[in-house]
């Protein structure tokens, strides 16, 4: 990675999309716009991006994610074996139906509306997940970029139908196996095209560790996951996370731990302190956690002391579902006491999630993103300022 000041400021990975990119990407689902079509639009709105995030101060920039419909279904176009369902599909093999609608009401969306992907046959890796998003990216700029992906865990427990992934696979474990090979390929290529941070994501961890087993229903867990015990799953985690990063410690990988940002309300949003799972986070090779920080006190900060020495933080420190601006002071004042902690040098600074959980749902506006961006980046320089003084 190019050498980066103290405090980078980064993004989680998604922004906003622009409507005439919501509406290209309908067509072309439904064979309406040609794939060469489908690119300008894509390329129009990933240098939109990308000039935001430069414009703003963003030291380390991601692509936005503008050719992906969210975070994860996108797998299903670059992988055999591996089917889109949406939610009204699946219900039948949800296991508490009525927490299900529950959670749906609350979340709002329509069962048509969001499409899973499921293990239906042996995967195989038809094209890379992320390769040609990263070159289309580093035409745009010369900063390095951050690449974000499904994590190992995530991908293993929650594309699992007993139904229907039980065919090719005798069990998630087995499944584990070829998730891992798969992503420690893309992990291999990432590098070699010149990736500077390759986050995985992993919502699912959040709601292991902080859900009570009576409330645990993360979307993608309480759709398609068994309730199993909170430790074997965590062990179960941290043993596949470590197995795709083995042998990449040059590299800079990061784990992001969010706790539900499907909507830009707080009551889906799952709560808890990072305690329950920092035993586990030392027991994994990542260089950087991404956590959310922003509606924590500063007190909880002071755990991730426990953390092995040379590990990051990538401290979210705004709210990326509010319009509220959050204070510069406030922002320097909670990521001065970790960097006191830590030390300066292990800390970056981001939102506490992504600006846009699905394409036609953002949580911000294009506006109020840019806007807790440059917040970010003035804290940045302050504390800089500050650290360099001292």
């Amino acid at each position: 990675m190019n050498q980066l000041p103290l405090f980078p400021v980064t993004v989680v990975g998604s922004l906003p999309r622009p409507p005439s990119l919501i509406e290209a990407m309908g067509r072309a689902r439904q064979g309406q716009l040609a794939p060469a079509e489908l690119e300008t639009h894509v390329q129009a709105a990933v240098e939109a991006a990308i000039r935001l995030q430069e414009e703003c101060g963003v030291d380390v920039v991601s692509d936005g994610e503008q050719a992906r419909p969210d975070f994860y279904s996108f797998i299903a176009e670059r992988v055999d074996g591996v089917k889109l369902l949406s939610l009204q599909d699946l219900a039948g093999h949800v296991e508490d139906r009525p927490f299900f609608e529950r959670f749906l009401a609350d979340l709002e969306v329509p069962l048509s509306s969001v499409r899973l992907p499921v293990v239906v046959a042996p995967l195989r890796r038809r094209d890379s997940l992320a390769v040609s998003e990263l070159r289309r990216a580093q035409r745009l700029t010369d900063r390095p970029i951050k690449v974000a992906l499904p994590g190992p865990y995530m991908l293993t427990r929650s594309a699992w139908v007993q139904a229907l992934s039980s065919r090719p696979y005798q069990d998630q474990e087995d499944l584990g196996r070829d998730v891992v090979a798969l992503l420690r390929q893309e992990l291999e290529d990432l590098g070699e095209a010149g990736c500077a941070f390759v986050q995985f994501d992993e919502p699912m961890l959040a709601d292991v560790a902080f859900a009570e087993p009576e409330a645990r229903g993360n979307m993608l867990r309480a759709v398609l996951s068994r309730q199993l015990d909170p430790d074997s799953e965590l062990a179960f985690a941290v043993d596949l996370i470590n197995r795709v990063v083995d042998g990449f410690e040059d590299m800079r990988t990061g784990l992001h731990v969010c706790r539900g940002h499907c909507a830009p309300q707080d009551k889906i949003r799952l709560r808890g302190s990072y305690h329950r799972l920092l035993p586990y986070f030392c027991g994994m090779k990542i260089r950087q956690f991404v956590l959310e920080y922003a509606s924590e006190h500063e007190d909880h900060l002071e755990a991730l002391a426990r953390l092995p020495a040379g590990r990051e933080i990538g401290l979210g420190v705004l709210n990326p579902r509010t319009a509220e601006m959050e204070p510069v002071e406030t922002v320097v004042s909670k990521t001065r006491k970790l960097a006191r902690t830590i030390g300066p040098e292990r800390v970056f600074l981001n939102p506490d999630c992504g600006f846009e959980a699905f394409a036609n749902r953002p949580v911000n506006t294009t506006t109020g993103a840019a806007a807790k961006l440059r917040v970010l980046a003035l804290a940045a320089a302050r504390l800089r300022r500050s650290f360099a003084d001292s």
